[in-house]
């Protein structure tokens, strides 16, 4: 986690593993940090708020996470895995910080990967899996498909999913044959308008669109 714009140091950093495949990492409200880790199957709360090298944690178990995002609406944080995405309920206190599912929502279909939340809409998440893309509502825990840009956007593989906050546009990424890594690659797809980026000789495996902040 590094500061932004300066980009000077680290705000926190923690070695939680390789073998354990972190993928998405999220930032609480009371300064902890939230990661998901696939391989790991695990969903941990670190005491970042304790200081830059504080390695403590709480930890929920959870086969296959891979997103999460902090739902200020509900204070809930949303983890999306293998076969459902479930909404987690932060307690205790930000030096011991406790972790309890309270909502479950199975996925349609499996291997849930990306989980994107839309600026301005904070009853709905993007839900990516390994074969389709949702759009998640959180009150009714439905999944729809029938969303601008569908024909496109869902489709097997898609890696990550983003709105730009102020177009509506839409970005994925997807693995791509012949990129040097396997899960990569060097093309973000741009949807409803159709348009493309590419970056020659990239890796890419996620993509967001930036909302600045002090904006």
């Amino acid at each position: 986690m590094v500061p932004y714009p300066s980009g000077d140091g680290a705000y926190w950093a923690a070695d939680v593993g390789r073998s354990e495949n972190p993928h998405s990492i999220e930032i609480l409200p009371d300064g902890n940090i939230a990661v998901a880790a696939s391989t790991g199957s695990w969903v941990r709360v670190y005491t970042a708020s304790q200081g830059r090298g504080s390695t403590a944690y709480a930890e929920l178990e959870l086969p296959g996470a891979h997103g999460v995002v902090w739902d200020s609406t509900r204070e809930l944080l949303w983890a999306s895995a293998d076969h459902e995405v479930v909404g987690l309920e932060i307690g205790g206190t930000p030096a011991v910080p406790t972790i309890t599912e309270r909502v479950r929502y199975p996925l349609p279909t499996s291997w849930g990967h990306d989980l994107t939340p839309i600026a301005g809409d904070p009853d709905h998440l993007w839900v990516a899996t390994g074969s389709a893309v949702y759009l998640l509502d959180l009150e009714t825990g439905e999944y729809a498909t029938d969303y601008p840009g569908a024909e496109t956007v869902n489709v097997p593989g898609i890696k990550a999913v983003s709105t730009n906050p102020a177009t509506g546009q839409l970005l994925t990424t997807r693995n791509e044959l012949g990129n040097p890594c396997t899960w990569c690659t060097d093309t973000v797809r741009l949807h409803v308008p159709t348009d493309s980026r590419t970056l020659a000789g990239g890796e890419i495996y996620k993509a967001r669109w930036w909302a600045d902040p002090a904006n």
